[in-house]
C-alpha cells in the first residue's frame, strides 16, 4: 500500500492483521464466497462503516489477484454491506457551543471555535498555517492535513476548496494581520516556536472577553 497515506497504511494493515488474515488465511481463493463473507461480517461487533471498509479491502485484494491472473472473478463484488450509521450524530446548538467554549482555555478555545464555525477536520485544523489565512480575500485556503504526526496534502480539488472567512472569524484569528515576529509558514495551533510572546499575540486577543459587532447571527448567538 505504498500509494496510501501513512495513516491509511496503518489502518489497513491493522485490518489485515487482526481481522482478515485470522479469518481467511487458511482458505484458498476459491473457498471465499460472497455469502460466507457476509456471514463473517455479521458476526463481528463493529460499526457498519468499519465492516464496509473490511469489505472494500477484501475487494481490493481480489482485484489485485485478478490483475496478476491468480483468479478470474471477484466474489466480494456480490457482498452486501451497508455503511449507514446506526445513530444520528449529535449536533450542538449555538448556545451549547458557547457553553463549551466557556470551559476551554487558549489555545484550544480558539481551535474549537474555528472548527465549529468552518467545519474543518481536526487534521486540517492542526495543519493550518498563517499563510493559509487570506484576510484581504476573506478566505482560508486548505492544502494539507496532519494525521498521526504525518503531514499529507489534500487529494481532491473539492478538499482544497477555500473556506469563507467572515468578520467574526477573522476577528477571532486576529485583527487582519499576523504579528510581525510570527513567520507566515508557522502553524496556527502547533507552532514549533515556544515563546510566550507568540501565544500572547496569537491566542490571547480580547475577542473572547466580549462580543464584537460582526453582523453575523452565529457570532452573536455563541457570545450572547
Amino acid at each position: 500500500m505504498p500509494s496510501k497515506s501513512p495513516y491509511a497504511q496503518e489502518v489497513y494493515g491493522g485490518y489485515l492483521k487482526t481481522r482478515i488474515t485470522p479469518a481467511w488465511a487458511g482458505h484458498s481463493l476459491s473457498d471465499v464466497k460472497a455469502v460466507a463473507v457476509e456471514s463473517w461480517l455479521k458476526t463481528m461487533k463493529l460499526a457498519p462503516g468499519t465492516k464496509a471498509k473490511l469489505r472494500s479491502l477484501m475487494h481490493a485484494i481480489f482485484n489485485h489477484a485478478m490483475r496478476w491472473e491468480f483468479f478470474s472473478s471477484n466474489p466480494i463484488s456480490l457482498v452486501r454491506q451497508s455503511a449507514k450509521r446506526t445513530r444520528v450524530p449529535d449536533v450542538l446548538a449555538a448556545e451549547e457551543i458557547g457553553k463549551l467554549l466557556g470551559e476551554l482555555a487558549a489555545p484550544w478555545r480558539t481551535a474549537v471555535f474555528v472548527a465549529v464555525t468552518t467545519g474543518l477536520r481536526v487534521s486540517e485544523l492542526l495543519a493550518l498555517k498563517w499563510s493559509d489565512i487570506d484576510y484581504a480575500a476573506g478566505e482560508i485556503r486548505l492544502s494539507r492535513g496532519i494525521v498521526r504526526q504525518h503531514i499529507g496534502f489534500m487529494k481532491s480539488e473539492a478538499s482544497r476548496k477555500p473556506v469563507p472567512l467572515d468578520a467574526g472569524l477573522a476577528h477571532v484569528l486576529g485583527t487582519g494581520s499576523v504579528p510581525r515576529f510570527v513567520p507566515k509558514l508557522c502553524t496556527v495551533f502547533l507552532s514549533e516556536i515556544r515563546d510566550d510572546r507568540l501565544w500572547d499575540a496569537l491566542l490571547h486577543y480580547p475577542q473572547f472577553a466580549k462580543p464584537i459587532e460582526s453582523g453575523s447571527d452565529w457570532y452573536s448567538d455563541i457570545f450572547q
